[in-house]
């Protein structure tokens, strides 16, 4: 048997939604996002010659190169269906992209270290928020440079329903995030795999967004970090009461 629970009756506090933080994109970034735009642009020229399915395709995937773009240039390297921005291989465009991990470090990944080394300073657990795979991983070695114990929980991260004897599953992982004598103190998430299953109303109370999809239900699933449903015999209620919400963006 289930029932539901609300903020209203664990008597949480509102959380603070902090304005978005607008970061100017590096150089090869920036150079990046303007061509595979003027490529759109470009390409958008001979819409009107297609049929609506094809057209609605076309139009998803060059929007999802340009969230790409925004969040980890390294993205691009994967081929994407139906898109129709080519890139040639002999082209400049082509080199940043394919070497674009040796010449700098995204503008966002930036910034969200100074934020992130911030909320550490003062001792408190911080769940970082991202819907790329690879951005997701980008980010984990990033602050594993800086020697921050961070670990990733998106859906290749294994569940205890799958007979897993050692390892981390995503029981054992948030267990260990809600552990305040762990030292994990970054939790780098996908939305998608786990906005449900994370109760932070105990331990973490801050939560980043690195980017933002257009799915609003996982969004929404994430900002509460909760299943609205709880055992009746459970002695926890996952629900939130967050501090602070930040969300990084790109200016181009």
């Amino acid at each position: 048997m289930f029932y539901r629970v609300t903020k209203a009756d664990l008597g949480l506090t509102q959380p603070v939604f902090h304005p978005p933080i607008i970061t100017p994109m590096n150089e090869h970034e920036q150079f990046v996002y303007d061509a595979i735009t003027l490529r759109i642009r470009n390409n958008a020229k001979f819409d009107y010659s297609k049929n609506a399915e094809v057209l609605t395709r076309l139009r998803r995937a060059r929007i999802l190169r340009l969230r790409q773009c925004s969040a980890y240039v390294g993205l691009l390297t994967k081929p994407l269906d139906d898109c129709d921005i080519d890139v040639a291989k002999a082209s400049e465009l082509y080199e940043i992209i394919r070497t674009y991990d040796q010449l700098e470090t995204p503008a966002k990944v930036l910034q969200l270290e100074r934020l992130v080394s911030r909320i550490l300073g003062r001792n408190e657990k911080v769940v970082v928020w991202c819907n790329f795979i690879g951005a997701l991983k980008l980010i984990q070695k990033h602050f594993q440079k800086l020697k921050v114990n961070c670990e990733l929980l998106y859906g290749e991260t294994p569940v205890e329903q799958t007979s897993v004897q050692q390892g981390e599953t995503r029981e054992r992982l948030i267990n260990r995030f809600k552990d305040t004598a762990s030292g994990l103190d970054v939790l780098i998430a996908n939305p998608g795999a786990c906005a449900e299953s994370i109760s932070l109303h105990k331990t973490c109370h801050h939560a980043i967004y690195y980017d933002l999809s257009y799915n609003c239900a996982q969004y929404l699933q994430s900002l509460m970090a909760s299943a609205s449903r709880s055992p009746v015999k459970s002695e926890t209620v996952k629900s939130v009461s967050l501090a602070s919400v930040l969300f990084l963006f790109l200016t181009a």
